[in-house]
């Protein structure tokens, strides 16, 4: 497969070199020019950014009063290499379900995670919902972005689509944050509900949290609300919480090192999986004063418990997308 993958690597480059029209567009790379400001867009929903983060490294970010949130980093020498740790963290999903056929994305960034799925799942079916179609538009002239038909981009608010899809999904990322935080609507327990509804028997339903921020107690006790199966895979400041729809699917340390094992040894892939062991754990239950978030929740009170915690995350302490 390495071989395989070097020669799609190799002729993506020549493309690039060659017809420059028919691939995407990276602006030179010097080392004068690294973390400046290369393309700069306001849009509806986002102040985007994009900039070297180093060599054959390009990254997509939001910024907000004042900070620039990554979003993703793409390594445009090999598209299929997840730099950011986060984004490996949300691969535990494949420990649940080893063999998807159908996977949500909502919140598109830059897609590097679509890139790794398309290589090593490549008859896989990707939806990727995007509410910014200027994201969309950069990430597909810069950052190699290629819908296929089995990938496609759905310009759309990820609630509405949940609402009005048809189909049934083994696995759904929720990775959506605008700056520091999730927009309020899509960390409700009805859209976790709504979201339930259209996971397969066996599907895993997998969020980014902030596990130090002031919201996460309250992020767990919505998950809880609506799936009793829920396993954390914990970075450095990232939490990748995995639902799990079956509750009849468990998985401890030993179990995962197990499907770890088996997962490598048959697609091969770039990263050991048996890194998802470290960082598993069994998420605290939180206190039962806590409330879960609802639609009736007032709007208001979620974005002071944001601002009550901006000012860590603006130091980027615990932002490890950066």
């Amino acid at each position: 497969m390495n071989d395989v993958k070097q020669k799609i690597i190799s002729l993506f480059s020549l493309v690039a070199i060659f017809f420059p029209s028919l691939a995407f567009s990276v602006p030179p790379y010097s080392t004068e020019i690294r973390h400046k400001i290369l393309i700069e867009k306001e849009s509806i929903y986002n102040h985007i950014l994009v900039y070297y983060s180093d060599r054959d490294r390009l990254v997509m970010g939001f910024k907000s009063k004042g900070t620039i949130y990554t979003e993703t980093e793409v390594d445009l020498k090999d598209l299929t290499n997840l730099t950011i740790q986060y984004t490996r963290l949300f691969m535990a999903t494949l420990l649940f379900s080893p063999e998807p056929k159908n996977i949500l994305m909502i919140g598109l960034g830059a897609g590097a995670m679509a890139q790794f799925l398309q290589y090593y799942y490549p008859n896989i079916n990707i939806d990727l919902v995007e509410i910014d179609g200027d994201v969309v538009d950069i990430a597909k002239q810069h950052f190699a972005l290629t819908e296929t038909k089995n990938t496609k981009v759905h310009i759309q608010d990820g609630r509405v689509f949940v609402k009005k899809t048809k189909k049934k999904y083994d696995i759904v990322f929720l990775d959506a944050f605008r700056g520091s935080f999730v927009p309020f609507h899509l960390k409700t327990k009805e859209f976790y509900e709504e979201i339930k509804k259209v996971l397969t028997p066996n599907g895993v339903f997998a969020s980014n949290l902030f596990k130090k921020s002031k919201l996460y107690p309250y992020d767990l006790q919505t998950f809880g609300a609506v799936f009793q199966n829920l396993y954390s895979f914990n970075g450095d400041g990232n939490s990748i919480l995995v639902a799990v729809h079956n509750d009849a699917i468990k998985v401890n340390k030993e179990r995962i090192l197990g499907i770890a094992k088996d997962l490598m040894k048959k697609k091969k892939f770039n990263f050991d999986f048996k890194y998802f062991a470290d960082a598993f754990s069994r998420p605290p239950i939180p206190d039962k004063s806590i409330k879960y978030f609802t639609d009736d929740f007032a709007p208001v009170n979620f974005f002071n418990a944001v601002d009550e915690r901006n000012g860590e995350c603006f130091l980027c302490k615990y932002d490890t997308r950066n």
